[in-house]
């Protein structure tokens, strides 16, 4: 055969595909999502449970950088019944699961990334490595005792550094500086439990005694050091081949990648490099391009499955799925592939992929944005079943006391007061409560 008619045929038959898919609204692709996430509606629970969805979880998410508060308290409870810490735990301190920090936050919060550990030093940025030249000596110190280590404790840090001839090294100043280097990047740890300590969901150690007598010290740093420090391996794979591990992972996260979905992740290169991997893609059979989604552009790609799955969602009874996500959820569509909502007339407010903040998405369409703290609330549309939603969503760590809705306190008597009440909110000297948190 003529290698040119065969590439005619592959050219024609790719032109085929991008036009069998019929772009579809932007609502049905953010049910679309929620779905393809296996996000649980509000009231029900997960299908799948134990360390086999946690894992199945950190596979969909691998090197999504999410803050550290909100993994545990919004990304796994909506997608694993009855997810608790032990879970994460397990995975973590058998090697099943790695993670690395991406970025400080404010209160002791920062960015983090999990991914299957066998994932992990290829999905890992490289500008860590470079950043040796901004390290004082402490951090030089932690480095070269964990270089080449299999991982130490926090006294066997100390101890060593003190060999090293650094003297006696303040438990304080070691944890900062450990945690410091974990948030560029330069060294990790086999459990969850000292960063969950950090974010404050640990109890405080409490002094046991044994006979009469206080309890003898414990060779034990703070609970924010508790774990095995280490430092990561060097990156692996070629640039290739980690950008098509990348492209993969975007296949599988959002089934149909789009510009605003991987400009939200912040991945090296931008939407440019990852286009460049995903058009060989759909060159080798991999992926197609199609214009899926209404207004987002002609480079949209994804697989023959997950299109086929986008194009039978459908607006029905069944389909208006009622969902509360975190603002900053890989399967909340808006603030990435979707632009977010002009705000309700009058307010001056604006939505935004903030920790802390939550969405409720009616059909795939966005009801009410709840901003961190639990104080403001953004309405759209017919707000009913929005209202419920939140009146009745479990959102670890918010009590909700209203006072401001799309920019104003309702009274009892106005109608967007009644609404609150029949959703299940009370009305209270400092705001409106949801009533099952009572004051």
């Amino acid at each position: 055969c003529e290698p040119e008619v065969l590439r005619r045929i592959r050219r024609r038959s790719v032109a085929r595909l991008r036009h069998e898919a019929e772009p579809v609204p932007g609502s049905t692709y953010a049910q679309f999502l929620l779905g393809w996430q296996q996000v649980a509606e509000v009231g029900q629970s997960s299908t799948r449970g134990g360390t086999d969805a946690v894992l199945a979880v950190i596979e969909q998410l691998a090197g999504v950088a999410l803050p550290a508060s909100t993994w545990e308290s919004a990304i796994f409870p909506v997608r694993v019944r009855d997810y608790h810490s032990g879970l994460l735990d397990q995975l973590t301190t058998a090697g099943e699961v790695s993670w690395w920090g991406a970025g400080q936050l404010a209160r002791g919060d920062g960015l983090v990334s999990l991914a299957p550990a066998d994932l992990a030093d290829a999905l890992r940025p490289v500008d860590a490595q470079e950043q040796q030249a901004e390290l004082d000596d402490l951090d030089a110190a932690v480095l070269k005792v964990l270089d080449g280590s299999g991982g130490y404790f926090f006294r066997d840090i100390s101890d060593r550094i003190g060999a090293l001839g650094a003297g006696v090294v303040d438990d304080d100043r070691l944890d900062t500086a450990l945690w410091s280097l974990v948030w560029r990047g330069m060294v990790t740890n086999d459990s969850w439990s000292g960063l969950r300590a950090r974010l404050g969901a640990s109890p405080r150690p409490r002094t046991t005694t044994r006979r009469g007598r206080l309890a003898l010290p414990r060779r034990v740093g703070p609970p924010t050091s508790a774990g095995r420090w280490s430092v990561p391996p060097a990156v692996e794979g070629t640039v290739e081949q980690r950008a098509a591990l990348v492209a993969e992972s975007l296949l599988g996260r959002y089934g149909v990648v789009t510009r605003g979905s991987v400009m939200a992740e912040r991945l090296t290169g931008g939407f440019a490099a990852a286009y460049r991997v995903l058009a060989a893609f759909e060159q080798a059979g991999r992926c197609q391009r199609a214009y899926a989604v209404e207004g987002l552009g002609a480079a949209q790609f994804g697989t023959g499955a997950a299109i086929d799955r986008l194009r039978t969602v459908r607006p029905g009874a069944r389909q208006q799925r009622a969902s509360v996500v975190s603002a900053v959820d890989p399967a909340n569509a808006y603030g990435a592939a979707l632009p977010w909502p002009q705000p309700p007339e009058g307010v001056t407010h604006r939505a935004g992929r903030k920790a802390g903040s939550w969405v409720v998405l009616v059909g795939g369409e966005l009801r009410a944005y709840l901003e961190k703290g639990g104080a403001t609330l953004l309405l759209w549309g017919e707000n009913c079943a929005a209202l419920q939603s939140l009146a009745t969503a479990r959102l670890p760590g918010v009590r909700i006391c209203l006072t401001s809705v799309n920019g104003s306190l309702p009274g009892p008597k106005d109608a967007r007061g009644e609404a609150l009440e029949a959703a299940g909110f009370v009305h209270t000297p400092s705001g409106w409560r949801r009533r099952n948190e009572g004051r």
